[in-house]
């Protein structure tokens, strides 16, 4: 008896062994660049003109910390600024990717870290700087299912805000929080060596931001990027990028394009949105 627990602690030894020895200890890496685009444009929206996206990312195994600053004016006028900072953190492990993403739209005497849900009298204030919440936090996963299966390059992506300005007012005249959902399908295509095709199909399941808090059930987005990635090094490479995006919801000949002149409808409103951009990464 004591020989086979002798023999039995020297099979757990070895096997534990084993395990330290295969175990490999996760690498450092990290990514800093910047996007220069003719249009901030998103999920379906114009968000502004010409713009600086620089971006910082670091990671430690599955995790990973990003740091994402957009600087740009609302649009083509240059009349006025609509500067972003968004801090993400999220976790990958076999192709699943779940994270929470933090949004601040840099406002006078607004906290960074503001979680408070909005009030009626903030979504009727005429001067939305006044009382208006500059925050939004979304939580979201995505399942990359080309990482277990090399021929379906395909991306499913869900993404809901929690909290922040995402709210609008029920039959009965009180703040609902919206919980905006945008879940997305994209087919990254690599037509050429370098060169993908990326169309992409979203939709959001109920009343929200993308369909202006209005309708049920409703196509968010119909997009397609062309994208050409070069590596010069190990360290160093550069992307070139087209990207056009089709926000269906009510969309007619009067929103399809906004001129700037536009009283009733802001830019944001416009349904047909484009941009080219250049990126230059660091690694």
């Amino acid at each position: 008896m004591k020989r086979f627990f002798t023999s039995l602690l020297s099979l757990c030894f070895v096997a534990l062994s084993a395990s330290a020895w295969e175990y490999e200890t996760p690498e450092f890496e990290w990514s800093i660049g910047t996007d220069v685009v003719t249009s901030y444009i998103w999920r379906g929206s114009n968000l502004g003109g010409f713009a600086l996206q620089p971006d910082f990312n670091i990671g430690w195994g599955g995790l990973e910390a990003d740091f994402w600053l957009n600087v740009s004016p609302l649009d083509w006028s240059f009349s006025e600024m609509a500067p972003e900072f968004d801090f993400s953190l999220s976790y990958s492990i076999a192709g699943l990717k779940v994270g929470v993403n933090h949004q601040y739209y840099f406002v006078e005497g607004q906290k960074y870290f503001d979680f408070h849900h909005m009030t009626t009298s903030e979504i009727e204030s005429e001067d939305a700087a006044e009382g208006y919440n500059f925050n939004q936090t979304e939580v979201f996963a995505e399942y990359n299912f080309g990482e277990i299966f090399e021929d379906v390059p395909l991306t499913f992506g869900w993404y809901t805000y929690v909290t922040g300005d995402d709210a609008y007012i029920d039959d009965e005249g009180n703040a609902k929080q919206a919980f905006s959902t945008y879940i997305s399908l994209t087919y990254n295509w690599e037509a050429l060596d370098g060169f993908t095709v990326s169309p992409t199909l979203a939709v959001t399941p109920w009343k929200s931001y993308y369909n202006y808090y209005e309708g049920n059930f409703s196509v968010a987005n119909l997009g397609l990027k062309l994208n050409w990635e070069k590596e010069l090094n190990e360290n160093f490479s550069f992307n070139i990028w087209a990207e056009g995006m089709i926000r269906p919801y009510k969309m007619t000949k009067d929103n399809l394009f906004i001129s700037p002149n536009h009283e009733t409808l802001s830019h944001s409103d416009q349904r047909l949105n484009g941009a080219i951009g250049v990126g230059f990464y660091f690694y």
